[in-house]
């Protein structure tokens, strides 16, 4: 299968210090900590919404979409303004930040089954590549994909009932994006991820996925690492129904070294920071795009490089919250220690948010 797009995303880590806090320099002058994304930026632009080449999203969906992002937005009163493409801000050369929207795979469902089969029976799936970026230079703040399953409104709902709800998830991740800090310029603990196989070469590379659960979690772990040592790498889970999804495995013309898996599902948020921490200290990470809810729990994607060195590990929290503001305050807190937000997802009600902090960081 050739790639039809490729967006080159750099996940960041962050400065070595804490946020808020003021350090002194060897002069005795005190240095300003790391700037938050939203005390710099007081403007968004929300991008057109986009459609992977090889995707059957309807059309008419794209403006009504983009619409009611930036009527979220304006509502939410998290920006002074926002902003079309090709606008300015009121105040000229302000910072504007960019939020950009990708739908990378769609399926409508069926009204009827969502009326009569039962709760999520005949869901819309939308999965979705969603980039925030500094508006003059270009740099990646945050960058992940958006897994929705969405059932529409009351008695079934409609397909356009999907706009709002998709438009409220992506709101939503915005906000917690702001919480995030802005990387110092030459920031030398700042990590840029390697790109996959299908953006480095595009159209030369085998495609493949993986059901979850598949017969059972371990059966279907064993299978990542058999496709692994057969040259495949995991590039994230992508939903394909209220109670699956499927692992997506990319392979390049020349097979790296294997990487190792292990596939982690639980209920427990508390079961999965501990399980995520054991899978570290033996020098795996969380994969890329790795994080969804698949039936009644959470499904994390471990790998290990064969690159990497024994001493370089990582350490994870795991956050529940039923309120997006309360959300906000875990990321805050977080990044204060030294954590960065890499994932986050819904379960439920609930808002699901992975942090991570590399064994380098002297934060």
């Amino acid at each position: 299968m050739k790639a039809t797009t490729a967006i080159f995303v750099c996940m960041l880590l962050l400065p070595s210090h804490f946020y808020g806090q003021e350090k002194t320099s060897s002069a005795g002058v005190p240095a300003q900590g790391p700037e938050e994304v939203k005390s710099r930026y007081r403007a968004v632009q929300v991008d057109p919404v986009t459609i992977q080449e090889d995707v059957q999203f309807p059309a008419e969906f794209l403006m009504k979409l983009q619409a009611e992002i930036a009527k979220q937005l304006s509502k939410q009163k998290e920006f002074e303004e926002v902003l079309a493409e090709g606008q300015s801000p009121a105040k000229a050369g302000a910072p504007v930040l960019r939020l950009s929207e990708q739908i990378t795979s769609y399926e409508r469902g069926n009204r009827a089954e969502r009326y009569l089969g039962g709760f999520g029976a005949g869901s819309t799936v939308v999965n979705a590549k969603v980039v925030f970026m500094d508006g003059e230079s270009g740099q990646t703040f945050m960058a992940e994909n958006l897994r929705a399953v969405l059932s529409g409104g009351f008695l079934g709902g409609s397909a356009e009932g999907v706009v709002q709800d998709f438009a409220r998830q992506i709101v939503t991740k915005t906000k917690l994006m702001l919480a995030k800090r802005i990387p110092a310029p030459g920031d030398s603990t700042a990590r840029i991820e390697e790109a996959s196989p299908a953006e480095t070469a595009p159209g030369d590379f085998e495609r493949q996925t993986i059901e979850l659960p598949g017969p059972d979690w371990k059966t279907t772990e064993e299978k990542l690492n058999q496709e692994s040592a057969s040259g495949f790498r995991v590039q994230g889970i992508n939903l394909i129904g209220k109670s699956k999804a499927e692992a997506v495995l990319v392979k390049a013309s020349a097979s790296p070294d294997p990487y190792e898996y292990r596939l982690l599902h639980t209920i427990l948020v508390s079961t999965l920071e501990k399980e995520m921490n054991e899978a570290s200290a033996a020098g795996f990470r969380m994969a890329k795009e790795s994080l969804a809810t698949v039936g009644n729990g959470i499904a994390v994607i471990m790998e290990k490089s064969p690159s990497d060195h024994d001493s370089q590990h990582y350490q994870y929290r795991v956050n529940q919250a039923l309120r997006v503001s309360s959300s906000q305050k875990n990321t805050e807190k977080n990044e204060a220690s030294g954590f960065d937000l890499v994932a986050e997802s819904e379960h439920g009600a609930a808002h699901i948010l992975v942090f991570e902090k590399s064994s380098d960081s002297t934060k």
